[in-house]
């Protein structure tokens, strides 16, 4: 019967099963259930630990003591005042002296480091007891010694007798570059092994930080000044011009002089602008002249500014696979073939056919 179809369609209509109104009604509330629930989340973030797991690392690449003489520009200077310190006889004081290098990132602590670990006066004041260790923020003890020695992983005891049966005695210099620890408990109970060495023995640090030459001790600090105008332009010149004489070149030098007065004498920031404006046209260089290079300088950001230059100059897809690495723990070892198949996994590398 007519009504009896329509008193069916009516009661579906109804239905809570097949009711389009109920339906979208439901969804909305469990949408907005769901928003309410994800904004708590964000709220409270650190419940779950997320700051910890995305904190910014402010390691930077290991060094080593390796370093192209004929590279350096601008601390000739800056090697013989620290090569003076570490040969000068009235340092010693129980049997080891300190000397540390201090600056802002970026001023090449570490390029004078490898400068002076390389000076022939160095090398044959303290032969083959020499070494170097990049400490960064993991400043463990056992760390360093395993690393002087090359016998990392050890029980403590087991080092300790190798650590002693190796360096007591010998005269020595140990590099600790980029030091961040300002914990003067731990700066004490390193210096009770590293006065094993020999009567003469040095250590050369650095370090961003001030307080961290305080822990160490009443031993010399250096200081390290930004570059001369000179050194700066030479430094800027060979990089972004290379050897190139044209007469595009000399319209670039009025531009280029401006930008470099811009870094502040900064090595780091010099190299970086300089890298970038290589084999540009007029037109990148004036950009450079607007943009206010000072604060590159910041030493209190974690990551240096001057560095996101060349961040902002990649390539879309290259940005992604940058950005991957940060997942890394800090000093993790990266294998070449295991960050390329994870790209691929996320799709930021297509296979080549």
């Amino acid at each position: 019967m007519p009504g009896g179809k329509i008193s069916k369609k009516v009661r579906r209509f109804f239905s809570s099963d097949n009711n389009q109104l109920i339906f979208t009604a439901k969804i909305s509330s469990g949408i907005k259930k769901l928003k309410e629930k994800l904004d708590n989340a964000a709220k409270n973030h650190n419940d779950f630990g997320f700051s910890k797991l995305y904190k910014p690392v402010k390691s930077r690449e290991k060094t080593c003591c390796y370093v192209l003489e004929h590279d350096i520009i601008g601390r000739d200077a800056d090697e013989k005042i620290i090569v003076d310190l570490l040969l000068k006889d009235d340092l010693e004081k129980n049997n080891i002296s300190f000397v540390t290098i201090v600056g802002i990132g970026g001023l090449g602590k570490t390029t004078l480091a490898q400068l002076v670990y390389n000076d022939c006066r160095i090398k044959e004041a303290f032969k083959e007891n020499m070494y170097w260790v990049c400490v960064s923020e993991n400043f463990s003890m056992e760390d360093i010694l395993g690393k002087m020695i090359s016998k990392e992983g050890l029980e403590f005891e087991d080092l300790y007798l190798k650590f002693r049966n190796k360096i007591e005695g010998e005269r020595y210099l140990l590099v600790l570059d980029d030091v961040w620890s300002e914990n003067c408990m731990k700066w004490t109970e390193l210096k009770k092994f590293l006065i094993l060495g020999g009567k003469g023995s040095r250590i050369l640090v650095t370090s961003r930080s001030k307080k961290v030459a305080v822990c160490i001790g009443n031993y010399p600090i250096h200081v390290l000044p930004g570059l001369s105008e000179e050194d700066s332009w030479k430094l800027f010149k060979k990089i972004s011009l290379g050897e190139r004489q044209d007469e595009a070149v000399t319209g670039l030098v009025e531009i280029g002089k401006e930008i470099v007065r811009k870094c502040v004498n900064v090595p780091l920031s010099i190299k970086v602008v300089a890298s970038l404006l290589c084999d540009q046209d007029v037109a990148a260089w004036q950009l450079f002249k607007s943009v206010d290079l000072a604060k590159l300088c910041d030493d209190d950001d974690d990551i240096m500014p001057t560095l996101m230059f060349s961040y902002y100059h990649l390539a879309p897809e290259l940005k992604s696979c940058f950005s991957f690495c940060s997942l890394f723990p800090e000093d993790y070892v990266i294998r070449k073939e295991e960050l390329i198949c994870l790209w691929m996994a996320q799709g930021y590398l297509v296979p080549s056919s």
